[in-house]
């Protein structure tokens, strides 16, 4: 079976969370990403959980800081919206810091290194719109 393909967002880090024990032996820990819509498939809180091989992830990042998180969606926790009922979570596999928009990198006049880490996002392509449940045409919303 493939692995699924990573999504992509980048915002500010709202709130990290503390590990949580799921079950007697499942940790995870949660990070809540503020994203604007420039660029992105949506604006707001995104909540994208992070399981026990991916929280070392965590450890140096800090409130504020603008990052990249790479991500897979999995059905795992419910959450209703109107009448309708959604079966989504965020599983977390990469973060990257990125430089916030108009922001440029400082050079430090050194080449980088040729073996680049698993995290450089640069090279990616835009993210994937997330698709929708369903479109509404003439009808009202509600």
């Amino acid at each position: 079976m493939a692995a699924d393909p990573l999504l992509f967002l980048t915002g500010h880090v709202s709130t990290i969370f503390p590990p949580v024990q799921a079950t007697k032996k499942i940790w995870h820990q949660e990070l809540i990403l503020s994203i604007a819509a420039r660029n992105q498939p949506a604006e707001g809180l995104v909540k994208i959980q992070f399981a026990e091989q991916h929280m070392s992830l965590l450890d140096g990042l800090r409130l504020g800081e603008y990052v990249t998180v790479g991500f897979t969606v999995r059905g795992v926790d419910y959450y209703w919206e109107g009448t309708t009922k959604y079966l989504v979570v965020l599983m977390g596999q990469q973060i990257a810091i990125t430089p916030e928009p108009g922001q440029r990198k400082k050079s430090s006049g050194r080449r980088a290194a040729s073996n680049v880490a698993n995290t450089d996002f640069s090279a990616r392509p835009a993210p994937l719109p997330l698709p929708r449940s369903h479109e509404f045409k003439n009808e009202p919303p509600f």
